[in-house]
């Protein structure tokens, strides 16, 4: 049996080394499975670094003595990629992974950028909430930026890449395929890189496989751009929410990610913070609440961050 495993091994090696190069994504998900296979056929299997945390959080701000202690504190930081200079890594604690931030499927980078990569055959709507184009990913030049963006949170020295505005594919539905090719290149491209996604349920199935986390945002609580205000969602949103949870706490279960829940309220002390808190606790998902710009968080109803003595509240 160990001389078939062998062989069979060295024949797939062997096709790989072999095959013929190409710049496309469509055979990333088969090469992927393919990856996966000969792992399991060495009796050796990649274990999910994210799926035993509990302390974890993005942070948009720019108070770099809060990113100190937010890197020392934490076991996952999610941080704007031009906040990623190594020094920021360096003195991050031993424990603590670090995800770089890149929007996917909306450009919100440097107008230079937008000119250098020739992205305007790119566009192909526009988010008036946060004033940023839509983009669409099967593009050939805005899959080189999203490449080169993601190579610069890798080379920052981050651990893993934090993919937003994945859930755009909900509304636009022409982008599901790119996007899942793209998620499962990257997986074969970074192997030993984690990839957390925000949202993206409705490809979740065809991408769990290529990601080690998905952040839950808007976590029972949301803001509303209308009526400009924060809120707890209505019931049948918390019921298709809490569908959608327990998908998640299936996968999450079998060890395949790792959830984090992410609300959003005006301070540690509303109702709202609370609301999403049980949520999370409900399901086990590791769990934090922020204001709209992510630029204030915090981890418990009644406890603001940093609470005294410079520890998280337990």
């Amino acid at each position: 049996m160990r001389k078939i495993i062998t062989i069979l091994l060295i024949f797939f090696l062997f096709s790989l080394i072999f095959a013929p190069a190409s710049d496309t994504f469509t055979n990333a998900a088969t090469k992927s499975h393919a990856l996966n296979i000969a792992r399991n056929a060495k009796g050796c299997s990649l274990q999910n670094p994210l799926i035993k945390i509990e302390r974890a959080a993005a942070y948009y701000g720019e108070d770099e003595n809060t990113i100190k202690m937010l890197s020392n504190e934490l076991e996952l930081f999610i941080l704007q990629t031009r906040f990623l200079p190594k020094r920021i890594v360096n003195y991050a604690s031993k424990k603590t992974l670090i995800a770089g931030y890149v929007s996917l499927l909306e450009f919100d980078g440097e107008k230079s950028d937008f000119v250098k990569y020739k992205l305007d055959s790119a566009v192909i709507g526009e988010n008036t909430n946060w004033q940023t184009k839509i983009m669409d990913i099967s593009n050939k030049n805005y899959r080189k930026y999203l490449l080169a963006q993601i190579q610069n949170v890798f080379d920052s020295g981050a651990q893993g890449v934090f993919l937003d505005t994945v859930d755009d594919v909900d509304d636009y539905p022409r982008l599901k395929n790119g996007t899942i090719s793209f998620i499962n290149f990257l997986h074969e491209k970074y192997p030993e890189k984690f990839i957390i996604v925000n949202r993206g349920f409705t490809i979740l199935d065809k991408i769990v496989n290529d990601i080690q986390g998905i952040l839950f945002e808007d976590f029972g609580t949301y803001y509303s751009f209308k009526d400009k205000c924060y809120k707890i969602f209505g019931k049948d949103d918390i019921d298709w929410e809490n569908k959608i949870a327990e998908k998640l706490e299936l996968y999450q279960s079998k060890g395949k990610i790792r959830v984090i829940a992410s609300g959003y309220a005006n301070s540690p002390f509303s109702i709202l913070t609370l609301y999403s808190e049980n949520m999370a606790k409900k399901y086990n998902f590791a769990f934090y609440c922020s204001n709209l710009e992510i630029t204030e968080i915090w981890f418990k109803f009644f406890y603001p961050f940093p609470p005294i003595g410079g520890a998280l509240a337990e």
